[in-house]
């Protein structure tokens, strides 16, 4: 299977005293964290192990000075989970912190600020989590792994050394952490020019499909662009404007995952081909937006995904995440963006 992009990716951040860094994501053990371009973090933690068929606890944490720490729980498991029954309470170390709210959204539970606070205390530890139902079931909640990336948490925000951090606290002024940063405001898509006759004609001309070929790199794989003409998946060009077309082909394809590229061209030679990118699902016209989703394993409890949308210059992103590690939850426990952006308003408003 071909690794999902930025699934796996870390972004090493050091010191204190500095901004954030745009995006970031890790993991260690049971625990991972992503961090978007704005500064908000997001730490997810599972079950001992697989993790299958339990809770997953989710903490959120805005950027900038004196934000609070918000907290969730899911459960999540395969089709022969038993799922909890009546009221659930949450006990650390064997302490009773209380029912659980009521479930929105299906299985979420919202934590109140003293669980959270609690839960913060005692998670850099070797604390016994366990989310407790009406029957006397249990699950927990692993420790393994939160010290880490709850110190990453307090790194990526420039947290580190002062009162608010969450691992490594100390007597740094407050006001010294970095503020969160506004998203990027993307352009409304201009509405697409209808394709030439003359357009698709352009996809049995070598020169185009060298041009493609050229922009990979050493180690990428684009069987679109990289077999001989007879026997490579076509080319497809849509127009998107007056001079430029957008191409794609297939690229590659996993035992559950495909990958179409797509590039920007002029249309006609010399092509001056703009790679977007090699992993994309679809492509929408009417909204000018390309999308990827793709499965880390086949039981699709982890996915990754990414959006782009024509702006009239070129393909913006408009959003990449992951659903969090592969650990029994339908569709992934979480939505974990690492970039994210709004859409401009309408000039008329």
């Amino acid at each position: 299977m071909r690794p999902l992009p930025c699934i796996t990716a870390l972004l090493l951040v050091t010191g204190a005293a500095r901004a954030f860094a745009p995006s970031s994501t890790f993991s260690h053990v049971d625990w991972e964290i992503a961090c978007d371009n704005t500064g908000i973090c997001r730490a997810a933690g599972y079950g001992p192990d697989d993790g299958a068929n339990g809770f997953s606890l989710l903490l959120e944490r805005k950027a900038g000075p004196n934000t609070s720490v918000d907290g969730r729980l899911r459960f999540g498991g395969f089709d022969d989970a038993e799922a909890p029954r009546g009221t659930l309470r949450l006990r650390v170390d064997g302490r009773d912190l209380g029912r659980l709210a009521d479930a929105v959204d299906g299985d979420v539970h919202v934590l109140r600020k003293e669980q959270v606070a609690a839960l913060l205390k005692v998670l850099p530890g070797r604390a016994t989590i366990m989310i407790e139902d009406g029957d006397g079931q249990a699950w927990p909640i692993s420790a393994s792994g939160a010290s880490a990336v709850l110190l990453r948490m307090d790194d990526v925000q420039g947290r580190l050394g002062t009162p608010g951090a969450l691992v490594r606290s100390g007597t740094r002024a407050e006001a010294a952490v970095p503020a969160a940063r506004p998203a990027p405001v993307i352009a409304r898509a201009p509405a697409l020019l209808a394709s030439r006759a003359a357009d698709a004609a352009l996809a049995d001309d070598g020169s185009l499909r060298a041009a493609l070929r050229a922009t990979l790199g050493t180690d990428e794989e684009c069987t679109g662009v990289q077999q001989d003409h007879g026997d490579a998946p076509p080319l497809d060009i849509q127009r998107l404007d007056a001079h430029r077309l957008l191409v794609a082909t297939s690229c590659w394809r996993g035992a559950y995952n495909e990958g179409i590229g797509f590039w920007i061209v002029r249309d006609s030679a010399p092509w001056q081909p703009a790679r977007v990118t090699l992993d994309a699902s679809d492509f929408d016209r009417g909204t000018a937006t390309l999308s990827a989703l793709q499965k880390g394993r086949g039981l699709g409890d982890c996915l990754w995904s990414a959006r782009w949308r024509w702006d009239g210059k070129q393909f913006q992103r408009t959003r990449e995440q992951t659903s969090g590690m592969c650990r029994g939850f339908a569709g992934g426990a979480w939505d974990l963006p690492t970039w994210v952006t709004v859409e401009a308003p309408d000039r008329a408003t």
